[in-house]
């Protein structure tokens, strides 16, 4: 099975300056080039990958280190 940075790093594009995903391929109705995910009750952005949903922040953190926190991150920073 394909690791989480992998699958990510295929299907979605991350731009660290403004913190904006888009999708890189077709998803139903979602096409490459809009903008990936929705806001949640709580403010916090959130991707739904393979039927999970994850938290945009630490997709960022996954991307620009090679794993997922293990700790809370700050989706601000």
């Amino acid at each position: 099975m394909e690791s989480l940075k992998t699958l990510v790093n295929e299907i979605l594009s991350y731009n660290p300056d403004t913190g904006v995903w888009t999708w890189e391929v077709n998803r139903g109705p979602v096409k490459a080039g809009d903008e990936a995910g929705s806001i949640n009750t709580s403010g916090h952005r959130q991707i739904m990958i393979n039927g999970r949903m994850h938290m945009a922040h630490r997709l960022a953190f996954l991307v620009m280190t090679g794993r997922l926190p293990d700790e809370e991150v700050d989706h601000i920073n």
